[in-house]
């Protein structure tokens, strides 16, 4: 697991991301029911199919300030803090482009983005809960996992520096036109 912090808008953000080996028996959307029921404001826990569709810290710390910053203000693109987040990953304001490549297809290791504005004892406490409920345990994060994957989505070059250009380049354009 990877802890974090942010300053946006004179708010501290806690941050985790962590890699999860997830049982038979669980499905994403199983998970991500067990998420919304068991989260409030000011809290979420973001998931994907896969961990390797969690990209760089560069690029995540891109998206989750212009993503946090929009709902402290009130003018997100989206209805949610998740979707906020996802859509600034990617860089793209359709929605079936961010389900098909964030929530489609199987793994065995999930992405996990945790964001608390409410403190780290509520993050950890809530990501604890959700481990135990659902018996997942973390794995190792490789840190060059998501240059195949975000290539392969975006027809780009497999290089980390270019991808990481791109899609901070392509999150500030979606800032921009928002």
């Amino acid at each position: 697991m990877i802890r974090e912090q942010l300053q946006v808008s004179g708010s501290k953000a806690e941050i985790i991301l962590a890699c999860l080996e997830r049982s038979q028996g669980s499905g994403l959307q199983e998970l991500i029911r067990w998420v919304k029921e068991n989260t409030s404001e000011g809290l979420w826990l973001i998931l994907t199919n896969d961990c390797c569709k969690l990209p760089s810290w560069k690029v995540l710390k891109t998206g989750l300030l212009y993503s946090i910053k929009n709902y402290l203000e009130n003018k997100m693109i989206s209805r949610t803090l998740v979707l906020e987040l996802l859509l600034y990953l990617i860089g793209d304001r359709n929605i079936k482009n961010l389900q098909g490549f964030f929530f489609e297809g199987n793994s065995k290791q999930i992405g996990l983005i945790g964001i608390s504005l409410k403190g780290e004892t509520v993050l950890y406490d809530t990501f604890k809960r959700f481990r135990e409920a659902h018996q997942l345990e973390e794995a190792s994060y490789d840190e060059d996992c998501w240059v195949p994957v975000y290539s392969d989505f975006l027809k780009a070059p497999a290089d980390k520096d270019v991808l990481t250009k791109i899609l901070r380049a392509r999150a500030a354009l979606l800032e921009l036109s928002a």
